[in-house]
């Protein structure tokens, strides 16, 4: 029987760039149980302010651990680096390769080589961790294929040029499935600061939070009243908080982040 077989750039897993970790509601739960988001006029802090928050916290978290979060596909250029090629058979990628997809070679924009899916292999932690390196290692029977353009790529190395600018074009997959649990943490307590902060200070400017005392007068009557610590009523809570991500931060780093190997 005859097979056809197609190919297309659709990313499977690409998500929306709204996907959250969790949701306000699941946020109210985990992060602020037992605290009113809301203002002292009564205005509570919306679900569309929350969500936008926890985007701005995966956002940084993604920038600091140097990791997508969500499963997608990743296709980038990298340089041929002769040395880093020969010695140790592997291509720097910008993100961690759970998968790798393909791997061509280009030389003035022209696709010159391709490698076979079954020699490309990535480099993992006993935790399963990914790191950025994209190893090539001869598997079974399959060839690589090449055209008459390699000629002159051969040329180019033996020549001694040790760098070819751009010529790989690697795609793979890249983030976590499932996200990790410490990650998602570090995620709800950036959250939570940047949440606490916003309902002490008041919500557009129209709640009494941060203010050391108040007053009302109406036809000659007042009354007065003074807040607990200042109207500072989260900043021990917060001060915790932010101690806890400055050290949670290093240790994902630590963990996530791993060695990115390169050859001088």
């Amino acid at each position: 029987m005859n097979t056809v077989s197609f190919t297309t750039n659709w990313n499977a897993f690409q998500l929306s760039n709204n996907s959250l970790l969790f949701s306000a509601s699941e946020f109210r739960e985990q992060w602020m149980w037992g605290i009113p988001i809301c203002s002292a006029t009564g205005e509570t802090l919306s679900d569309y302010t929350i969500n936008q928050r926890i985007l701005s916290a995966q956002k940084l978290v993604e920038n600091l651990l140097g990791v997508k979060l969500f499963p997608q596909i990743m296709s980038e250029n990298q340089d041929f680096e002769i040395e880093q090629f020969v010695n140790w058979s592997f291509i720097l990628t910008n993100w961690k390769v759970v998968s790798p997809i393909s791997l061509t070679g280009n030389y003035n924009q022209q696709q010159i080589l391709i490698y076979p899916a079954e020699w490309l292999s990535v480099q993992r932690t006993n935790d399963n961790v990914a790191f950025n390196n994209l190893f090539i290692v001869p598997n079974g029977q399959n060839n690589v294929a090449l055209n008459f353009l390699y000629v002159s790529f051969s040329a180019l190395v033996i020549n001694g040029l040790k760098r070819v600018p751009n010529f790989w074009l690697i795609t793979y997959v890249t983030g976590f499935n499932p996200i990790p649990a410490d990650i998602i943490r570090l995620v709800g307590l950036m959250v939570s600061i940047d949440v606490l902060i916003m309902t002490e200070q008041g919500i557009a400017g129209k709640s009494m939070f941060g203010l050391a005392s108040s007053s009302v007068s109406l036809d000659g009557l007042s009354q007065s009243a003074s807040k607990i610590n200042g109207g500072n009523i989260f900043q021990s809570r917060i001060k915790s908080e932010q101690d806890q991500v400055n050290v949670l931060t290093q240790q994902l780093r630590n963990i996530y982040g791993g060695i990115k190997l390169n050859v001088c």
